[in-house]
């Protein structure tokens, strides 16, 4: 079973090799991640799965509203529902937090986040134009809560 903990001084490393695993370039630092520690207007959601970090998401809180900034998980724990989870336990953080709306950007190739959001409820507001590195649009979705 999954269990959630926040980021701190003991899986930020772990963090940053995911967002690496997934992101290659484009991922944070690890420098990033440990000041990241203890923001009070940052969330991170850290999966564990028989005591080994498997994923993470992570939002900013600005008044109501929830910017997710990423999520991703381990290659070897994909496919297995894990990012869903991830997802319903940022949710449920931010509602404890007062916010009332989620949103996030997205890479138009990366279908399945895209169905993700989409079976969550999160609709299409909007496109940014060549978002990614110059390259690739990013969808924008929104989440009413």
């Amino acid at each position: 079973m999954i269990e959630f903990c926040s980021l701190n001084e003991n899986n930020y490393k772990e963090v940053a090799r995911i967002d690496r695993e997934s992101l290659g370039d484009e991922s944070w630092s690890e420098a990033l991640y440990k000041n990241e520690i203890g923001r009070s207007e940052k969330v991170y959601v850290v999966a564990r799965l028989d005591g080994i970090t498997v994923g993470f998401g992570g939002f900013a809180q600005v008044f109501d509203e929830g910017h997710i900034m990423n999520i991703a998980v381990e290659s070897n724990y994909r496919k297995r529902g894990i990012a869903r989870q991830i997802m319903d336990e940022m949710i449920r953080v931010g509602e404890e937090r007062g916010i009332r709306s989620f949103t996030l950007e997205v890479r138009e190739s990366n279908i399945g986040a895209i169905a993700l959001y989409e079976k969550k409820g999160f609709t299409l507001a909007g496109v940014r134009k060549k978002y990614y590195g110059g390259k690739e649009d990013a969808r924008i979705y929104w989440l009413y809560l």
